[in-house]
């Protein structure tokens, strides 16, 4: 997705105890900029644990565009599916 910014919140800790603290916090900060966002980078996204957001990291064209590629090279789906075709 292309936008005027680029805006990415990142979390870092060394103790396993503040885990579920640390990624609430995060998911939380992520979830409060959700309106100001055109889409997120799908490297650096939860495509997994959100899947409207793999949706939302590439426009329409691009999306119909890697689902095209993806049906030609990878037809048994062994690759992780990041947008439905």
């Amino acid at each position: 997705m292309v936008a005027r910014l680029y805006v990415a919140s990142y979390a870092v800790w060394s103790d396993p105890a503040d885990d579920v603290a640390n990624a609430d916090w995060h998911r939380s900060v992520t979830d409060a900029l959700v309106p100001y966002a055109a889409g997120y980078y799908v490297g650096e996204s939860d495509v997994i644990g959100d899947a409207a957001r793999a949706r939302r990291s590439f426009a329409p064209a691009a999306r119909a565009r890697l689902a095209t590629v993806r049906r030609a090279y990878d037809p048994a789906r062994l690759f992780h599916v990041v947008v439905d075709d």
